[in-house]
């Protein structure tokens, strides 16, 4: 054995048996029974020490409990919501038990929200977000992209499934006021980014991640129906097609709460 492996074997007995010691001081807990590292890094949005521990502070297992009981609750929600459609493919939003059937395989599957949100968040930077701000300095609103640009840091600076759902959420409002607000009076629509884009709306949004129907309560009325938010999703659900194929969880992805 190299002298470095060694070295590292010694380490890492030793931060186990101070971590023991710390457990039974009641200063350390163990990484909740039946959460994996991976679900709660991509799905919660906690990142973990950079340790090979199973160990964690008080505080922080006591963050990941509750993150998951709000999450598990959400889950929940958004599955009865769907109701019979859970269990079908989904191909096309047609209305928002399609978008609930998606919503529930996106963040049910840590692999799958890492990687979809990613996609579509760079897609939409990289096309409506850039449409959006030429659209506002076209008629004189330019003053706003520096709220919008915060909007999309914060956003972006998110993890897990609240991300995934603040970004479909704001990106559907930019895609709103793009498409469907061009035509009204420069005033008209600086008015309408005043009120549903700013940071402000953006907190009220997360807020909002108790159950889907609250979500579902503050958005709709803004961007008038599902079409929006189909439209701002149809690039990455085309992309994911395949991967969203299936009609339940990804087998071994943690829901439940661990005691």
């Amino acid at each position: 054995m190299r002298r470095s492996d060694k070295l590292h074997k010694i380490k890492t007995a030793n931060i186990l048996a101070e971590n023991l010691y710390l457990e039974n001081k009641g200063l350390m807990k163990r990484i909740p029974q039946g959460l994996t590292n991976e679900h709660i890094t991509h799905v919660l949005g906690i990142k973990l020490p950079l340790t090979e521990s199973e160990f964690i502070s008080e505080e922080l297992h006591t963050r990941i409990l509750n993150e998951q009981l709000l999450y598990e609750t959400f889950l929940d929600t958004v599955k009865n919501f769907a109701k019979e459609k859970l269990n079908k493919v989904v191909d096309k939003i047609n209305d928002w038990k399609d978008a609930s059937v998606m919503i529930y395989k996106v963040i049910s599957n840590p692999e799958l929200l890492k990687n979809f949100t990613s996609n579509f968040w760079k897609t939409f930077q990289q096309g409506t977000l850039k449409t959006f701000n030429e659209f506002l300095k076209k008629i004189g609103a330019a003053d706003f992209i520096p709220t919008v640009e915060k909007i999309v840091a914060t956003i972006t600076n998110l993890d897990g499934w609240k991300k995934f759902l603040a970004a479909t959420a704001i990106a559907s409002i930019v895609k709103y006021a793009v498409d469907k607000l061009k035509n009204l009076a420069p005033d008209k629509i600086k008015e309408f980014i005043g009120n549903y884009l700013s940071e402000s709306v953006l907190g009220t949004i997360i807020s909002k991640l108790t159950d889907f129907k609250s979500y579902l309560g503050f958005l709709e009325p803004i961007i008038g129906g599902v079409q929006f938010f189909y439209d701002i999703l149809k690039p990455t659900l085309d992309k994911f097609r395949q991967a969203l194929q299936f009609t339940l969880p990804k087998a071994g992805t943690a829901t439940s709460l661990a005691t």
